[in-house]
């Protein structure tokens, strides 16, 4: 009886260790791990944009909205884009392209970020800003993607974490309840004797 006691109150500890420390820290980590993955898609995208905008600038310097067309849906097939939007400064070239993102819906996202680069042509004379281009992008969660590593990542600390329980619970079966059974049984057996 005061094994079982002893037990529970012990798997008892366990579990309120695991639902008052261990998974706040676990939903700490998947937030933090989440606002970071949302700036890096953030960083890239800034990177994307300012990468394009350097290989926009001779096509529209030429006017040739078939290049500058190109460009633009290559940059809209990124998976966080919503649409991108490059114009000349000139107002003959005006190239709005949906991104991944929104296709089939034909809805922007309301957490989209704009961020906009001139578009820079190297001249003889010097630079010329000759365009602008602007790309909304979603800063998507990581879970919104396909990131099996991550979900690896995820999954062996999770089993650590239930090896370690496990291992805690067998271990004190071992080391704490078989001695306290054998104590319990001498104390029992002292006391029959005692009586005689």
């Amino acid at each position: 009886m005061l094994a079982n006691s002893v037990e529970r109150r012990f798997v008892g500890i366990i579990l309120a260790v695991l639902v008052f420390f261990v998974a706040p820290l676990f939903l700490l980590f998947f937030y933090l791990t989440n606002e970071r993955y949302r700036e890096d898609s953030l960083e890239r995208g800034q990177i994307v944009l300012e990468a394009n905008a350097k290989a926009l600038g001779k096509p529209i310097w030429d006017l040739d909205s078939e290049s500058v067309g190109q460009i633009a849906r290559a940059i809209a097939a990124g998976p966080s884009v919503d649409s991108v939007h490059v114009r000349d400064y000139a107002g003959v070239i005006d190239i709005r392209v949906p991104g991944s993102a929104t296709q089939g819906t034909h809805t922007e996202d309301p957490e989209s970020t704009r961020l906009q680069t001139d578009i820079i042509h190297d001249a003889i004379g010097g630079p010329i800003k000759v365009g602008v281009i602007e790309m909304d992008i979603t800063r998507r969660s990581m879970f919104a993607d396909e990131r099996r590593n991550d979900f690896a990542f995820i999954a062996i600390f999770a089993a650590a974490i239930l090896a370690i329980v496990i291992a805690s619970i067998i271990g004190s079966r071992l080391m704490v309840m078989r001695p306290l059974q054998r104590l319990t049984a001498a104390f029992e057996a002292t006391r029959r004797l005692g009586s005689r």
